[in-house]
């Protein structure tokens, strides 16, 4: 009896998140959680296979970078759709040095980049040793990744990724 009342309470949030009832259904069996964000912040089942490996995803190549900007190379999206977001790497921070990395959108691939709105940067990174990843939606097709090194060096890299349109 308790079991089918976890289902039962499962399948009512899951509604309450905006699931249809057979999505609900098939979740709360599942024994997945809700999640909070609501269905459209859902799971991805096959990251391989869900993820638009773009050619130059790599927008921020692997090095280290002395003291300056650096414009990556634009990452053609147009096959995804939906979500985006930028894994930002950072290895080792020499002396006081910080790295601030954001992300830009244009039409076109070789100019016209301006800042992806809402703004989409990390929190500055200022010790060796860090991960950090942005959640972006794009409007225009191609982005890159800005990132900004003050005082010595920083060796980073930076990669933006998109999910696959639907088939």
């Amino acid at each position: 009896m308790n079991e089918f009342r976890r289902t039962l309470t499962a399948f009512k949030e899951w509604r309450q998140k905006g699931a249809t009832i057979p999505v609900a259904i098939q979740l709360a069996l599942s024994g997945r959680p809700a999640i909070s964000g609501g269905v459209s912040t859902g799971f991805i089942n096959d990251l391989l296979h869900s993820l638009d490996f773009a050619d130059g995803a790599c927008t921020i190549p692997p090095a280290v970078y002395t003291a300056g900007t650096t414009n990556g190379s634009s990452v053609d999206l147009v096959n995804s759709d939906g979500p985006c977001f930028a894994i930002v790497m950072v290895g080792a921070v020499v002396g006081a040095s910080t790295l601030d990395f954001k992300v830009q959108e244009s039409a076109v691939t070789g100019s016209g980049f301006a800042d992806v709105v809402p703004s989409t940067s990390i929190v500055q990174v200022t010790t060796s040793s860090h991960v950090r990843i942005i959640n972006f939606k794009r409007t225009l097709r191609f982005v890159r990744g800005v990132q900004v090194v003050a005082a010595t060096s920083v060796a980073a890299a930076g990669h933006i990724f998109g999910l696959k349109k639907s088939q």
